[in-house]
């Protein structure tokens, strides 16, 4: 915290700056956010077509000095703003086509860095986020629920301890390398065994 100059709630936000992401809901959810903690700061960690939009809407909220555009980061820094981060949001959307979101890298590490996660119940984020206990969900398109989640969370340290350490759980358990590859490997077999047509004697 003390190298991006962060002294209260260190906000996170991981991802292509793209429609489906949808930072500006999140950006929106900020004034409110700051009258409860007026030293929150918000670091978006990323690149994209909708950056100058953005930063555009950052400025015209006068939120300069509490969000961080940081720019693309490495594996191993992302790990520390990870492991440094109070709360990680992902505000994702349904955008224009129906493209959204399936599983996402960024909240997977989010989780097994046992970073409390707020997030919006669309695509694949619902099967990975149980709501009120490895995560909270919230409406996509919410500026509102976003602000209230966060602040809930930032009031209630016995409630983001709690999704902190199930959120790690649920990752530890359904997606380390070894629980991916059995999965897969049921997958396997249960496609070899549809495709088994050999006639019978």
């Amino acid at each position: 915290k003390a190298d991006l100059k962060i002294t209260g709630p260190f906000l996170l936000a991981v991802g292509r700056f793209a429609e489906k992401k949808g930072f500006k809901y999140l950006i929106d959810a900020m004034p409110a956010i700051l009258n409860e903690f007026p030293d929150t700061k918000l670091v978006l960690v990323g690149y994209g077509p909708k950056k100058a939009e953005l930063k555009s809407q950052t400025k015209k909220l006068d939120l300069e000095k509490h969000i961080i555009f940081s720019g693309g980061k490495s594996r191993l820094e992302l790990s520390y703003y990870y492991a440094t981060a109070d709360i990680f949001i992902g505000p994702s959307i349904v955008a224009k086509g129906g493209d959204t979101e399936g599983q996402p890298a960024a909240f997977i590490e989010a989780m097994a860095s046992k970073t409390a996660v707020v997030a919006s119940n669309v695509g694949g984020i619902e099967d990975m986020i149980e709501d009120g206990k490895t995560g909270l969900l919230i409406p996509q398109k919410d500026s509102e629920q976003i602000s209230k989640s966060v602040i809930t969370l930032c009031k209630d340290n016995a409630l983001k301890q709690r999704l902190e350490e199930n959120g790690k759980q649920r990752i530890m358990k359904n997606f380390r390398w070894e629980a991916v590859a059995q999965q897969y490997m049921s997958i396997y077999e249960f496609i070899d065994r549809s495709l088994d047509t050999s006639p019978p004697s």
